[in-house]
């Protein structure tokens, strides 16, 4: 019977006046009887998530098209997936099986997870390790300490890539101990905290920090990248670089 959707009309399933067509179902349901299993209507995502059915284990179960997001999507009747579960699992056909199995494969999955997470936690300290390694090698090379507490040190070994600001964006091993034999140098040789402490005190009020902290705040050290920049400007021009450009040697390895 042909209906638009909220016309109230007799139910299918009870005869009572309460009933609306369901526009998926294509049937006239009133709230109480859509409730019932075989007209509940369950999304394929949930049926892998909640009952552990593969997808090419209902290709012979019946679907109905319905749309979430204005997408589609696959839906099933409760009763049809609970059928499926039932004779997947080889357990009786009734909700006190049915939740004990449900709670077994939970289990199961919850237990794989941590097995899989624990692997990947496993794997990721293994990777660790060897770029510490590899770093500690490579710094030495250049006379260099390697310092856990050194952002980027730590942000190397840690697998972060892409940290740092402006020019000074650093993505590989290479890329981290060239940027640390620049901060050896501007330490050591350009006075840098000096321009560090003058920056801070001439600028801590200035127009350019205040706009820099209102859009950025303090957030992943945003500020201190901002000083640190201009200062190591201020400092190679100090000490004679053109163009804010380094030495092609360094002056310890010699």
């Amino acid at each position: 019977m042909a209906a638009s959707y909220g016309t109230r009309m007799i139910c299918e399933e009870c005869q009572s006046e309460d009933g609306y067509y369901r526009n998926i179902l294509k049937k006239l349901l009133c709230q109480s009887c859509i409730k019932l299993d075989k007209y509940t209507l369950v999304s394929k995502t949930n049926v892998k998530k909640d009952f552990f059915i593969k997808s090419e284990l209902l290709v012979e179960c019946r679907h109905y098209v319905g749309y979430h997001n204005h997408q589609p999507t696959t839906l099933y009747t409760l009763s049809d997936v609970l059928s499926h579960f039932c004779a997947i699992y080889n357990i009786p056909h009734d909700k006190h099986h049915i939740c004990i199995k449900r709670q077994q494969l939970m289990d199961e999955f919850k237990v794989a997870r941590e097995k899989r997470r624990e692997l990947r936690l496993a794997s990721k300290n293994r990777a660790a390790i060897k770029r510490q390694t590899d770093l500690i090698e490579a710094l030495n090379k250049y006379q260099l300490e390697y310092d856990e507490k050194n952002r980027l040190c730590r942000s190397f070994v840690e697998g972060e890539v892409g940290f740092g600001v402006g020019v000074n964006i650093t993505t590989t091993m290479d890329d981290i101990v060239h940027r640390m034999c620049q901060m050896k140098f501007l330490y050591d040789y350009c006075h840098m905290e000096y321009f560090l402490n003058k920056i801070q005190k001439k600028d801590e009020q200035s127009y350019e920090i205040s706009i820099f902290r209102k859009y950025f705040g303090y957030k992943y050290g945003n500020a201190i990248y901002y000083i640190l920049e201009k200062a190591e400007k201020m400092a190679l021009d100090a000490y004679g670089c053109p163009s804010g450009s380094y030495p092609p040697h360094w002056g310890w390895l010699t």
